[in-house]
């Protein structure tokens, strides 16, 4: 199981096996940049086996960002597995401006706000609360869990991005802004945005409950 109560994913790099050769931090909080990049360089020297470890190193992280923002396990699923074969398919192309746990976070987190902005709005449960930090304590008033869960599905895909990779990765916010491309008062602005939208459905619902 995950970090966050969802089934762990296994994923294969496309044209290869899975294979554990190489693997040099099990916890994904372990894994350091110069460790990834040089597995990247030996990915894009034509080692296949080489990406297999990038995507078990970084799998978890991938898919439990993808769950988290779309509450589907398959479609989670099936937007984990894009992620990393688009980046395989761009690798080349991969400079390393930023780390590749950054990039494919970047690619997963795109894919999915393209994903919900393609869709309806249709909330689904959370396995769990976000974590409340010193920056905030908006879910210490969640005494209703389906509201809290009904507020978060509700918020723009990218604000949903914002928060989810704040309050359920626990990422600063200069990663966010990284991950999302965007500058970094802007990722503030999201976040501070979708706490207030999160706090005004979670004040409205316990005004109705008290009438």
């Amino acid at each position: 199981m995950g970090f966050d109560g969802t089934p762990e994913r296994n994923f294969a790099a496309p044209g290869s096996s899975s294979t554990k050769e190489g693997e040099l931090s099990a916890d994904p909080r372990a894994i350091t940049r110069d460790e990834d990049e040089v597995f990247v360089a030996r990915c894009k020297a034509g080692d296949g086996a080489a990406y297999s470890v990038l995507v078990e190193r970084h799998q978890t992280t991938v898919y439990n960002i993808a769950y988290r923002m779309v509450r589907s396990r398959d479609e989670a699923d099936d937007l984990a597995q894009d992620a990393f074969v688009k980046a395989f398919g761009a690798m080349r192309g991969f400079r390393g401006e930023c780390s590749f746990r950054t990039w494919i976070c970047r690619i997963v987190a795109r894919l999915c706000v393209d994903f919900l902005r393609a869709r309806p709005r249709q909330p689904r449960p959370l396995d769990e609360l976000p974590e409340a930090g010193t920056d905030g304590d908006w879910t210490e008033k969640a005494v209703n869990r389906q509201v809290l869960e009904q507020a978060v599905a509700s918020l723009p895909a990218h604000y949903r991005a914002a928060i989810v990779l704040r309050h359920s990765e626990g990422l600063a916010y200069e990663e966010i802004a990284r991950i999302l491309h965007l500058p970094l008062g802007t990722v503030k602005t999201h976040i501070r945005r979708a706490r207030g939208l999160i706090a005004r459905q979670l004040s409205d619902s316990f005004e109705k409950k008290e009438r």
